[in-house]
């Protein structure tokens, strides 16, 4: 399980729960390509649990 929390114009919080299963990889790859589509640069904070 994942969640990508926008917490400035090109800052973001990803909070990762457990492992991440093939599907559900691909499915973050593809929603966080598209939220920084736009962007030319930006920063994260990655949390992993």
């Amino acid at each position: 399980m994942y969640k990508i929390e926008k917490i400035g114009e090109s800052f973001f919080y990803i909070k990762v729960l457990g492992t991440m299963p093939p599907s559900v990889a691909k499915r973050f790859v593809k929603d966080f390509k598209a939220i920084t589509k736009d962007l030319e640069s930006f920063s994260s904070i990655i949390d992993g649990m």
